[in-house]
């Protein structure tokens, strides 16, 4: 039961308690309380109340005190009984109920409360007559919403009805089962809001005498003081039925038009401008994990999940709390702040506090029948840190300023917010807290269950009469990753015994709250492996000198060396390093262009016991004579073509690897340093503006290098492409591990950077093993896509160093159909590379390639902003340590401290990555961006990779990069697209519109800039920086103002501008822009359906916010369709119909024969497209939601037949879903040959024509397609692929003449939305029984691949909770329904209905 809170609402309760009992408060000074009261009034139990609230009731009295002359005094209510039936405004918490109940809004549902009380004996006919005596005494505020969404009471309230279901002859397992039916049928029933009565109650007589109450309460109508005091009095009126309660003259009416007055008074107006001054600094709600794929526009489904404190720790946890100044629901809410925090990763949120609107404005206030409540949000600020009971002290100011601010309404506060940060309809805090303390000691439920909308997570206290704390989480768990939630409860009673078991606890300024078994699997990835390598990283080049003298080492252009030849002549250029005064331990630049004189450069400096520097020669002169400087670098060594270059700039000795005479002296291979010693420095940019040389030894590259070749198989049979320059440490592989096992590397030709000269480099070459950054890699996928050219040789493929995009691992198999793809991550302080993860395939969902598990003898750690371990799913920031990590910054002592830091825990040596990541269940690791990328948007926390990501869902886009830059209005995301190879250039407005589909607004960048081309780094990294000031004026995706043009338009800008009160209004404007709320937009749809005639969802306005949006929306389908078509029967209220889904294809002609061989009558679903004027529907959970308020038009209650074939039947078990959801029976499910939607599928665009080609049955198999011709399909636009299906069917000499001229485009359209809904699909299970009839003969192409395929029921036991048959029916899957099969499907459905 979400309570009020103690804080506000125990206040308000309280003083109204007082004033009944003539008890008087006043405040004397600052914090002195006097009390007077008449002899015997002040009872005990009032006494111990004003001294539990004693805090509350100072900062209530003292509100505002300061303002003149009274000016804040609460008014008092006159009720108005003449006016009692007159039409008023829904309360507070009951306006943000109406819109978040409705279809299209996150989280939506009816809100209601399910629980079961047990007596140990009732009389049912006495219990009902106390019932509605009960009901009699609050009719003055009984009330129902009326079409125009205002409140009416009712008058003369029909009596409530009571059922008893009568268990008392059947044995225990019957009675049990008995109460689970009535649970069933009542726990998720979405109550009445048009009609009274809205409350459900029904009584299950047990033998032996007990009964169980099961009570539905219409949270709408009654919070829960209300409801605890309507249940009061039908105790006393059960007990007591000759002993009337006296009549209450307030209504409710009363109250909500005092309440609206009151914030319209300087109270309420101060209080708005306490809220709406502070809420542009506000942060977001907590991030916690929610599970990929979760769809936040469906029906919410909260589960409870509950935890008690006993009595002992109870009173201990209240006793320490108040010693530390804390009140029990405050300490209780920093407790769950604790948890939150933990598991969001954030020291900075907003939570959605419950309070109470019962304020003193009258004796019969708290009496009153109705819902007084209201969610405010409570900012939660731990940055500062420090001790737990200080920053549970700092939560309780806040929450008590909070209080002294009550008179301008929750919702309004809500609404501007949502206003100010553009995201209409979001639930803003949908993580709420209340507490029940302040109801005293109750008793509770058998069972119960809360729904309420626009929340994931709800955290109630109560307090029991045993003395126990009882925690109450009901929580939507279907949007969190499984297991989630079970650790979280976890923690939270973990805090809660640890601060009442020891005054310890309250002084920690972190709590550890990693669960176990994460801990486990981490401590198990990050163990050391077998001793790093000895050795020098260039010892294996003399080695294989030895072992394969003439094995080319390195070919670049015309040039080959054999590892004899690069040995030698690194040896003498060694030797002439020494002789130009280079020592062991010396730093000599590398400043060669990529050749195979650079390879001699960096071999010959490590031979001369030097660690060497790269250095590209193409950099100003200024940077390249700060490196010598920073570094004191003893000699520069370079190549003949670079000589002249480099002359003038270079202080020290230059040495030219082809001036080395062939017969000069040559050093050979001695081990004159150690494996710790300093092998390279590699200068990265630094956040100063200077870039800083990060210090690698041998031990840890060594260890990398031999690690990445054994693990992938890297042999001497290999050829390595090395593309990347040498001041990026991918080249230390290409280097080094190359050398280490004994493979080639090829050079590209330092002259050309353009992929067509990679593409034939690498072909011509016949190159093994490729490793770059994905940027790279992409031009050179893109070009091979663009000249056909395939890559059969190259088998694997490293990528690392930025995001790998989703879609690049399959392009790349597809032209290079042996490689294997490895996605590697780490740091140039961690040498080379330290995670990896290989991309087998990519799942259908992803939004980014797995960042992988920590390489041998290398450690991997998300740590949150204090040090501690991050649990699965949550953000934190990337740590790596191990053999790997670098010595630090050469001669930068504070930055090599600030970057290597130790473990709080472990005092591992660490170095911080600033990237962020999160394990995932499976010790995985997931790379989420850098620290540093990540903005803060209109209050939000914004990965720009996760806009980058939908952009390249954009059919026209091929590349992306979103960054943030500076404004007049703030920060704001500008996104900046490139067309993708043979497709219209993008159009920014159509690509910001498809953003706008797809993300909340302030993930929509306000810009969208098209460009032939991203700029790089000279990593081959996307210039993000070089981005930040690119003019936007090519491309920004603003609108002009335009005025109404069709009719449809007209009549929706003049119902938008009476609402809003406009005088001038554009089509292109967006209605939350205007001023428009959440409960504007309800009025909006009201009255479309009254001028317009025209049902249109809230979810559809708040998608397509303007009036041009919202008219083509409207316009794009014929007002009179439905989807629901009647083949047999007539209505019948007494025998429900069979309900089939129509297939793939839409239509329901095939259901024909069927229908006519059924028992009773048949109603069929068809699909919307461009037949019906409609466009398709490619949303399984639209499509069936679409289909349920079609069906409950002809329907409106179960029991409900449904069944479908092929994908039909996926949709039916979704419409199964939401009918169950919606408080209906499904009494049994039919699949007709189709497996079941176990888990989400990828589709490739090419294989949908062929699937229809050959769902029209003319003997096609799409099996004998080649890859070739496959490709050729893919590669086709999208409105040409099914002309080229036909072709290749006709080549296979199917008959095809009269398949031409656009004939079948209608009916594929819907083919393909239908495909994509289903296959994008994971089902929920639903209860109904299931019959499942399989084809006998074959298999389609669409269903060949499903993990189920060999059971007989294709999966579907997984998704049912009720009895499931399988049956063999005669017939193909395209036969199955005609005189084939069609006879045995019909006997199994009317089987069906008969058991």
């Amino acid at each position: 039961m979400s309570g009020a809170d103690e804080r506000s609402g125990g206040v308000a309760s309280l003083v109204a308690d007082l004033a009944r009992s003539d008890v008087r408060l006043k405040l004397v000074g600052a914090d002195q309380l006097s009390v007077s009261a008449p002899k015997g009034r002040l009872s005990p139990a009032l006494r111990e109340r004003i001294t539990r609230h004693r805090a509350e009731l100072i900062g209530w009295l003292s509100r505002d005190r300061d303002a003149a002359d009274g000016a804040v005094a609460l008014p008092e209510i006159t009720p108005d009984p003449a006016d009692r039936h007159e039409p008023f405004p829904p309360s507070d918490i009951q306006m943000s109920f109406l819109v978040g109940s409705r279809e299209g809004l996150e989280y939506h549902v009816r809100p209601h409360q399910y629980m079961e009380v047990d007596f140990p004996e009732l009389d049912p006919a006495r219990f009902e007559r106390a019932l509605n005596a009960a009901a009699r005494r609050h009719r003055h505020s009984l009330v129902v919403v009326r079409e125009d969404m205002l409140l009416q009471t009712v008058r003369d309230p029909e009596p409530i009805p009571v059922e008893v279901i009568d268990l008392r002859e059947r044995d225990e397992a019957g009675q049990r089962a008995g109460i689970e039916r009535t649970r069933a049928a009542m726990q998720r029933r979405e109550l009445p809001l048009d009609r009274w009565p809205w409350l459900d109650v029904r009584l299950s007589l047990l033998s032996g005498g007990p009964v169980r109450m099961h009570w539905n309460n219409n949270n709408f109508f009654s919070d829960a003081p209300g409801t605890g005091r309507f249940l009061k009095d039908l105790l006393h009126c059960y007990a007591h039925p000759d002993e009337p309660l006296p009549e209450l003259t307030l209504s409710y009416r009363d109250c909500v038009l005092a309440l609206a007055r009151l914030e319209e008074s300087p109270l309420g107006q101060a209080s708005k401008k306490y809220w709406c001054d502070r809420m542009a600094d506000w942060p977001t709600a907590p991030e916690l994990p929610l599970a990929p794929g979760s769809d936040t526009r469906r029906r919410s489904r909260l589960e409870r999940r509950e935890h008690v404190l006993s009595p002992a720790r109870w009173a201990a946890f209240t006793r320490r709390a108040a010693e530390r100044g804390l009140s029990q629901t405050n300490a209780l809410c920093a407790v769950y702040a604790e948890v939150l925090g933990a598991w969001s990763g954030s020291r900075h949120f907003l939570i959605n506090n419950m309070n109470t609107h019962r304020l003193p404005l009258h004796p019969q206030i708290g009496e009153v029948i109705g819902n007084f409540s209201s969610l405010y949000p409570l900012e939660v600020d731990w940055r500062a840190g420090g001790p737990f009971h200080e920053r549970a002290r700092r939560l309780q100011a806040q929450v008590l300023a909070d209080m002294q601010h009550v008179h301008w309404s929750g919702v309004k506060v809500l609404q501007a917010v949502n206003q100010l940060r553009r995201t209409p309809g979001r639930a803003v805090c949908p993580y709420a807290v209340g507490s029940a303390l302040f109801v005293g000691q109750t008793d509770r439920p058998v069972y119960s269950l809360l729904e309420t909308p626009q929340v994931l997570l709800d955290c109630e206290f109560w307090e029991q009469r045993d003395g126990s704390m009882w925690t109450v989480w009901d929580v939507l768990e279907a949007m969190f990753p499984p297991g989630l939630m079970d650790d979280m409860l976890a923690g939270y009673g973990a805090v809660l015994e640890a601060l009442a078991d020891g005054d310890e606890a309250w002084e920690r300024e972190a709590f550890d709250l990693l669960p176990a078994t994460d801990r486990q699997r981490r401590t198990r990835q990050n163990e050391a492996g077998p001793p790093a390598p000895p050795g020098l990283l260039h010892a294996a080049l003399a080695e294989r000198a030895t072992a394969q003298p003439t094995r080319a080492a390195v070919i670049a252009g015309d040039t080959t060396l054999g590892y004899a030849e690069l040995y030698r002549r690194a040896g003498r250029l060694g030797a002439a390093l020494r002789a130009a005064g280079v020592a062991p331990g010396d730093l000599v630049a590398v400043a060669a262009r990529k050749d195979w004189p650079q390879l001699v450069a960096v071999h010959a400096v490590l031979l001369a016991g030097a660690a060497y520097v790269p250095i590209d020669p193409g950099w100003p002169a200024e940077r390249i004579g700060y490196l010598l400087a920073d570094t004191g670098a003893t000699a520069v060594v370079t190549g003949a073509d670079t000589r002249e270059t480099l002359a003038g700039v270079v202080p020290v000795p230059l040495v030219v690897v082809e001036d080395v005479a062939d017969d000069g002296p040559a050093l050979g291979y001695a081990p004159l340093r150690e494996p710790g010693d300093l092998a390279y420095v590699i200068y990265t940019s630094g956040s100063t503006g200077r870039p800083k040389g990060a210090m690698l030894d041998h031990r840890g590259p060594l260890n990398t290098v031999t690690d990445v070749n054994a693990r992938y198989g890297v042999t001497e049979r290999d050829v390595l492409f090395g593309i990347s320059s040498l001041c990026f440490d991918l080249s230390v592989y290409d280097v080094f591990g190359a050398a280490a096992a004994g493979a080639t590397l090829v050079l590209p030709d330092p002259t050309r950077h353009d992929p067509a000269s990679w593409l034939t480099l690498a072909r011509d070459r016949r190159v093994t093993v490729w490793n770059s950054v994905p940027a790279l890699m992409q031009l050179l996928v893109e070009e091979a896509e663009t000249t056909g050219v395939r890559l059969p040789d190259l088998r694997l493929v490293l990528l690392s160093g930025d995001w790998i995009p989703v879609t690049l691992p399959d392009r790349i198999r597809a032209v290079a159909p042996n490689a294997r793809v490895v996605s590697l991550g780490g740091a140039t302080e961690a040498s080379i590379w330290s995670i990896a993860h290989p991309v087998e395939r990519v799942e259908p969902g992803w939004v980014s390639i797995p960042y992988g598990r920590p390489l041998t003898n290398q450690t991997w750690h998300v740590l949150d902003e204090r040090g501690r371990d991050a649990p699965t799913w949550v953000p934190g920031h990337l740590y790596i340590g191990g053999v790997g990590l670098a010595m630090g910054y050469l001669d930068a002592p504070e930055r090599t401290a600030a970057a290597f830091v130790s473990h709080p825990v472990t005092g591992e040596r660490l170095y911080r990555t600033g990237d962020r990541g999160r394990y995932l269940p499976d010790g995985t690791i997931e790379f989420l961006g850098r620290a540093d990328f990540q903005v803060k948007i209109q209050g939000f926390r914004v990965e720009p990779g996760e806009v980058e990501h939908a952009l390249l869902e954009h059919p026209d886009v091929g590349g992306a990069a979103v960054v943030a830059r500076t404004s007049g209005a703030g920060r704001q995301l500008a996104a900046f697209v490139v067309g993708r190879d043979g497709r219209d250039r993008p159009d920014p407005v159509v690509v910001r519109d498809f953003l706008a589909a797809r993300l909340p607004a302030y993930l929509v960048p306000s810009h969208v800039v098209v460009r032939d081309g991203l700029p790089l780094t000279g990593n081959g990294k996307v210039d993000r920086r070089a981005l930040e000031t690119v003019d936007l004026a090519d491309g920004g995706g603003e609108r002009r103002h335009v005025p109404p043009g069709t009719p449809t338009e007209v009549a929706l800008a003049e119902i938008w501008r009476e609402i809003l009160s406009l005088d001038r209004l554009g089509v292109e404007d967006d209605f939350f822009d205007l001023g428009g709320q959440s409960f504007a937009a309800l009025r909006v749809v009201g009255q479309i359906a009254q001028r317009l005639g025209r049902r249109v969802p809230l979810g559809a306005l708040l998608e397509r916010r303007t009036v041009a949006g919202l008219a083509r929306w409207l316009d794009s389908a014929p007002a009179d369709w439905s989807p629901l078509v009647r083949l047999t029967g007539t209505p019948d209220a007494v025998t429900p119909p069979w309900v089939l889904v129509h297939p793939a294809g839409g239509d329901v002609l095939c259901y024909r024969d069927l229908a006519a061989r059924l028992d009773r009558g048949c109603l069929a679903l068809q699909a919307p497209g461009p037949a019906v004027g409609r466009e398709p529907v490619a949303d399984l959970g639209e499509l069936a939601a679409l289909y349920l308020a079609a069906l409950r038009r002809d329907q409106p209650h179960g029991p409900y037949l449904l069944g479908g074939w092929s994908s039909g039947a996926v949709i039916a078990a979704e419409l199964a879903r939401q009918l169950t959801e919606a408080g209906e029976q499904v009494r049994h499910l039919v699949v007709i040959d189709a497996p079941a939607p176990v888990a989400p599928q990828r589709v490739d665009d090419a294989r949908i024509p062929l699937w229809f080609v050959e769902d029209l049955d003319r003997g096609f198999d799409p099996g004998l397609v080649t890859p070739g011709q496959l490709r050729e399909l893919a590669e086709l636009p999208a409105g040409e692929r099914l002309d080229g299906a036909v072709r290749l069917a006709a080549k296979h000499g199917v008959p095809v003449d009269d398949l031409a001229g656009g004939t079948l485009a209608a009916t594929y359209a819907v083919f393909e939305a239908v495909v994509r809904a289903c296959a994008g699909h994971r089902a929920a299970r639903i209860d109904a029984d299931v019959t499942v009839l399989r084809a006998r003969d074959g298999r389609v192409s669409e269903f060949a691949d499903h993990p189920h395929g060999d059971r007989p029921d294709w999966g579907w036991a997984e998704l049912t909770g009720g009895r499931l048959s399988a049956v063999a029916v005669p017939g193909t899957h395209h036969t199955v329904l005609t005189a084939v099969g069609v006879d045995q499907v019909a006997a199994a459905l009317n089987e069906a209905t008969r058991s």
